[in-house]
């Protein structure tokens, strides 16, 4: 499974003097996207092996047997159908590195002196640890899901008496068993409650999905504290006694992108509202270069999928569209296959965060913005 500590390590990975070759793959569910691999491989590869003619014989030579070393994964990667593949090679100082992704990004190649990791990073802002409920009035079964996998799961069970339907003597018979229901349905409410807070302190999961019978996740709900309720991304309407964890799965996916699609199209609406008020936010790629530049980007939001092409100062990180000079030591620029891969990097070794959108928001005409730490100034001499 693909985690943080994975990412980092490869974030973390130079290949010196040789280029590092980064793959993204994807496959759909159809079997029939696993024959069209190698020639997707072959097509996606061919720039690669043509840009060997700029570098010199050491270098040429380890992206040369990358290529093939990516090549020869064909058959594997055809095995990943309804998934994503990465793979990072290094042929120079032996590294190659395979990794089956649970969702599908965009497909790319790229050579450069760093791994391109943010697809990963984006895969990783995606994907939420979340709890999944599906209680009535005697049950409970608490799954845990990550990436689309199911991590644990738990059940509670509350034993009660059965209610039936009959009125008793004017009434007081039937009067008393419901009320014995009702406290009994409570109980296991609130024993169901604390299981879930306890999970909470052991495994800090991100969101909460209430599943069951629309009177039973009503009922339950008042009997989450309201910090355990805060957490709650979404309810479900299924049945209890026949839901399986895959039913279960794919109803709480569907929450689950919904949730991140509104949180994403908040952090946009917040990112153009303080750059219409000059206050904190940047937005385009040339401010947030900018921005990044100065250290100032608190959190990079950046449109799925977007790259631009620009230069890299190796000696101290400045970053630009263009120039073969670095305006701040002088140094030689290096050419960057996408610099808004390399304001990630420098966003996230700052304690800031990357926020990448999938929906449909503003941010899409412009690539990038930036919620800023403090104001940097702009080329009119404005303060943002």
């Amino acid at each position: 499974m693909l985690t943080q500590e994975t990412v980092d390590r490869i974030r973390r990975f130079r290949g010196n003097s040789f280029p590092v070759l980064s793959v993204y793959l994807n496959l759909g569910p159809d079997i029939r996207e696993s024959r069209s691999v190698g020639a997707r491989l072959r097509d996606m590869l061919r720039p690669i092996r043509a840009a060997t003619e700029s570098l010199d014989h050491r270098a040429a030579t380890s992206l040369r047997r990358d290529v093939e070393a990516v090549l020869d994964l064909e058959k594997r990667i055809a095995k990943e159908v309804g998934h994503g593949v990465a793979v990072f090679s290094c042929a120079g100082v032996d590294f190659l590195e395979y990794l089956s992704l649970p969702r599908k990004l965009w497909d790319v190649a790229i050579a450069d002196a760093k791994p391109y990791i943010r697809p990963l990073d984006a895969l990783l802002d995606e994907f939420h640890r979340y709890c999944a409920v599906i209680v009535d009035r005697r049950r409970a079964r608490i799954f845990e899901f990550y990436m689309g996998e199911l991590e644990a799961w738990h059940e509670t069970v509350q034993e009660g008496r059965r209610i039936s339907n009959f009125g008793g003597w004017y009434g007081l018979a039937e009067y008393g068993v419901r009320r014995h229901a009702e406290e009994v349905a409570h109980r296991h409410y609130r024993e169901t409650a604390t299981v879930v807070g306890e999970l909470f302190e052991e495994r800090r999961f991100d969101m909460l999905m209430l599943g069951g019978h629309k009177g039973s996740v009503e009922e339950f709900l008042p009997f989450l504290p309201a910090w355990l309720a805060k957490l709650v991304a979404g309810t479900f309407v299924l049945d209890p006694h026949t839901a399986t964890p895959a039913i279960i799965r794919e109803r709480c996916t569907k929450l689950e992108e919904a949730y991140e699609r509104s949180l994403e199209r908040q952090a946009v609406a917040e990112l153009f509202g303080r750059a219409r008020r000059a206050r904190l936010g940047v937005v385009g790629l040339g401010r947030t270069l900018a921005a990044s530049n100065a250290r100032a980007v608190d959190v990079l939001l950046a449109d799925d999928g977007a790259t631009a092409s620009g230069v890299e100062c190796d000696a101290c990180g400045w970053l630009s569209l263009t120039g073969e000079t670095c305006p701040i030591c002088g140094a030689v620029t290096r050419a960057s296959a996408d610099v808004i891969d390399q304001i990630a990097r420098r966003v996230i070794e700052n304690g800031g965060t990357v926020e990448h959108v999938f929906a449909e928001t503003p941010l899409r005409g412009h690539v990038v913005g930036a919620l800023l730490r403090f104001p940097i100034p702009d080329p009119t001499g404005k303060k943002r």
